[in-house]
């Protein structure tokens, strides 16, 4: 069966399923993110080759506003020129402010500021290399059954994924993908929007919309073919997912993937 139209065919299935539990299960997934979302390190004692206060210790309890905790988050000057690309995605990935972008108005916007703020998210949107090596570290996140964390300091896997998505989804990352990147990343969200939808009490419908997310703007970004009304929903929905009617997602991934 055509790749396409196996992922319509399973979005069709186990769409039902999505909505059906939505009303209990993505409220709990919700709640369960939240209790992530001051992202800490595992204990006290642990140490971080990029962060000299982690989430957890006294030094961290002892910030007392928001920017304080940005600023000492910062990686130094010399980080900053010598890690190499790999490196420094694995600094952004424990960076200990990553899931703030939930307290954000949207997470878009929570992500966009991240990027601004932090240095070592600027440096990373700025290397040419950064896109290729995002969208690989992003396909090596398999789910399991028992994950729970991907990071020594942040300790979320949606979260942690959820970062990921959005990060390649900012226009400092996106606007610089190739067509072989953009097919790379085209089929890696895919088969993650697959592994959702088989553990949806797991992850929850704003996961499932992360996936749909990027898809939908990969689309925009390489001019498919669609009416006038079809390109404002996708316009809508990449803009204003979190306020999307759950019942409608469906329409957008018939659409996606027709």
């Amino acid at each position: 069966m055509n790749r396409k139209l196996l992922v319509v065919f399973s979005s069709f299935l186990l769409f039902g399923i999505c909505i059906i539990i939505y009303a209990c299960t993505d409220k709990e997934i919700e709640a369960e993110s939240v209790e992530f979302a001051t992202t800490r390190s595992l204990d006290e004692s642990l140490k971080s080759k990029y962060y000299h206060i982690l989430p957890g210790t006294e030094e961290w309890k002892s910030l007392q506003t928001g920017q304080e905790m940005w600023d000492s988050c910062q990686l130094s000057e010399e980080m900053l020129k010598d890690l190499s690309t790999e490196e420094l995605i694995e600094a952004c990935m424990e960076f200990p402010m990553a899931y703030d972008f939930i307290t954000a108005d949207t997470e878009r916007k929570g992500i966009a500021f991240a990027i601004e703020q932090f240095n070592g998210l600027t440096e990373l949107a700025g290397r040419e290399d950064a896109v290729g090596k995002l969208i690989e570290e992003y396909g090596k996140m398999d789910f399991n059954g028992e994950r729970i964390g991907t990071r020594v300091i942040n300790t979320s896997f949606i979260l942690s994924m959820a970062y990921t998505e959005l990060l390649l989804v900012n226009e400092r990352f996106l606007s610089k993908m190739n067509s072989e990147e953009q097919d790379f990343l085209q089929s890696i969200a895919e088969e993650k929007y697959m592994m959702k939808l088989e553990h949806p009490d797991y992850f929850g419908l704003r996961s499932i919309e992360h996936s749909l997310v990027i898809c939908a703007e990969l689309a925009l970004a390489r001019g498919k073919s669609l009416s006038e009304e079809d390109s404002d929903l996708l316009h809508g929905f990449v803009n204003f997912y979190q306020m999307w009617d759950p019942t409608e997602i469906e329409r957008i991934s018939m659409l996606l993937f027709e």
